[in-house]
């Protein structure tokens, strides 16, 4: 993120925070999640929580 824009990217797993969280499922590594068949609706689901999620954005916005 800097100043004006998020940015959303995919991860190899030994970089995620959540690595070691098994709740979430098999942890795809960041060349499979992007060949994915959802990843164009990932995308498109965090473009919309990045713009008008208003809890989201005043975290982001006033840390």
């Amino acid at each position: 993120m800097d100043h004006d824009n998020f940015q959303i990217g995919m991860v190899n797993k030994e970089n995620s925070p959540w690595s070691n969280v098994e709740l979430l499922g098999r942890f795809l590594d960041r060349e499979e999640s992007l060949e994915h068949e959802w990843i164009d609706e990932v995308f498109h689901l965090t473009d919309h929580i990045l713009t008008e999620d208003k809890i989201v954005l005043d975290y982001f916005q006033n840390p």
